[in-house]
């Protein structure tokens, strides 16, 4: 082939030949898938193996684009369609042997590592062999979806692709891919094939490649995301399928997933990292899913509306049901990867001051104090079983922030039966901690500070106390009606009579 001016000399001249072109055909069709069953054997990582790969791609790479052969310029170009079809053909002998799976092995052996052992110019070969069959069949189901099971799945491969060669995510981008994928994986049907031909550590290495794929392409997103959300979900629900939640003889470890029921490759958890940071992109800023959650919380009007049966949104509109698919997204999220779930809770910010948790919470409050007017929820839907009232009483006998949290933000999971004995063991300790100091007598400042508290936690529990001890509430109203101005005039035994009757 790299002969100049001997075409007689050249390999491909022989396909020229009407006696031959057949037997030709034949002989490079076995000649190449040697070559792939060669590169399933060899380790990347050997030296004397990664030559070989070399080789063998630079083999596969020739005879199957005639974008080289010298034979078809100037005179020949007459026979370029004909070529074509003899690559298109032997292409197509290739993937119906398992070619897309040679290619898999082979970037997963170079890639699914801490550092990649592929050169860029191995990459490149790989990659553009994977993608020229898809192309050239004009992005059918066929073949879009062998891409997806073999190619998309290898462990961050997109990171890869756009350190070494950015110039592929190009080419994707341009063929309009990310959508292509979207269209083909929005099916329920065909989603399911993909997730139950993958499984669930691969079906996870598919949607981080997607994400990240996502986060190159906004604009694709913006006008697919209803597509991408429920693709997303989907993949998510068959991954936690084989979620386990204790240790058994039947699960193994995994880094993202905790106890996981099926076997975990050596070479995903040696890629576990660039794995959890491309599903970082689930929910980070560059995503329009989350844009959309945050436009739709911005306003507590908004979220009052949307509970309204008269004026707002009605719950059947394009608008709410896209916030709804993007709720059971994120909380798929939390419950399918639980071993990054503060992650995705937190990003950087500190938990009760964050705004998500701030406008989820509003949203719950709303729905709590509709159920406390008119029920529709289950009997105790809103207590927490695993919440046991003793380990409540501990937490706050220990001052612990968590167990005070509780009861300032979501005190209607505690029983009611409970609550009283929480509220006043939470007087006591603020009482108790104002002993701390040398003084034996607490101050007149330290207890109006410790009024102040009680009252602005107690303030939102309109709902919550329904159904306490008749005195305790008329104690509770009284402590709330007192001017905070007039707690100095007050002496000090009778903030102690009031607080601790």
């Amino acid at each position: 082939m790299d002969a100049e001016n001997e075409p007689k000399v050249w390999y491909v001249s022989l396909s020229l030949s009407k006696d031959l072109t057949l037997l030709w055909i034949k002989q490079i069709k076995d000649i190449l898938w040697y070559c792939c069953e060669f590169l399933e054997q060899l380790k990347p990582e050997i030296l004397q193996d990664s030559r070989l790969i070399t080789l063998y791609l630079t083999m596969l790479v020739t005879f199957t684009d005639t974008s080289t052969w010298k034979i078809l310029r100037g005179k020949g170009e007459n026979l370029q369609a004909a070529m074509n079809h003899i690559c298109a053909n032997i292409m197509g002998h290739l993937n119906q042997h398992g070619f897309y799976s040679v290619l898999q092995v082979l970037l997963t052996r170079g890639l699914a590592r801490p550092r990649p052992c592929l050169s860029q110019g191995t990459l490149t070969a790989a990659f553009s062999l994977a993608l020229h069959p898809v192309i050239a069949a004009q992005f059918s189901d066929n073949l879009i979806r062998p891409f997806l099971i073999h190619i998309m799945s290898v462990p961050t491969l997109v990171t890869h692709l756009r350190t070494a060669t950015p110039e592929h995510l190009t080419v994707l981008e341009s063929h309009d891919m990310l959508r292509k994928f979207i269209m083909f994986l929005r099916d329920r049907d065909q989603c399911r094939d993909i997730c139950e031909s993958l499984e669930g550590c691969h079906t996870m290495c598919l949607m981080g490649n997607l994400l990240q794929l996502g986060s190159l392409s906004p604009r694709v997103l913006e006008e697919e995301t209803n597509g991408f959300v429920s693709l997303l979900t989907h993949m998510l629900c068959y991954c936690q399928k084989y979620v386990s939640q204790k240790k058994s003889n039947l699960t193994h470890w995994h880094p993202v997933l905790v106890w996981f029921s099926q076997s975990v490759d050596y070479g995903l958890n040696e890629s576990m990292s660039l794995i959890t940071k491309q599903l970082q992109f689930l929910w980070g800023n560059v995503l329009p899913v989350k844009s959309l959650l945050k436009r739709a919380f911005q306003k507590s009007a908004s979220v009052q509306n949307i509970l309204r049966p008269v004026g707002g949104k009605r719950v059947d509109s394009a608008e709410v049901q896209q916030v709804c698919n993007i709720c059971v997204l994120y909380q798929t999220s939390l419950t399918t990867l639980t071993q990054i779930r503060l992650q995705i809770l937190t990003e950087n910010a500190k938990g009760e001051t964050m705004e998500l948790f701030q406008s989820v919470h509003g949203w719950l409050m709303v729905l709590y104090e509709r159920d406390c007017r008119r029920r529709f929820a289950p009997e105790d839907h809103w207590l927490r079983k695993d919440l046991k009232p003793s380990v409540l009483f501990q937490e706050l006998d220990k001052d612990r922030k968590r167990a005070q949290l509780i009861l300032q933000y979501i005190p209607h999971v505690i029983p009611h039966k409970n609550m009283p004995e929480a509220l006043v063991l939470l007087l006591l300790l603020r009482l108790r901690l104002l002993h701390a100091g040398d003084c034996q007598q607490p101050t007149q400042c330290g207890i109006q500070k410790c009024i102040t508290d009680f009252v602005s936690l107690t303030l939102h529990l309109n709902s919550a106390i329904d159904g306490f001890d008749s005195e305790f509430c008329k104690a509770l109203l009284c402590l709330r009606r007192l001017n905070p101005i007039n707690f100095k005039n007050l002496p000090v035994a009778t903030w102690y009579t009031i607080l601790l009757c």
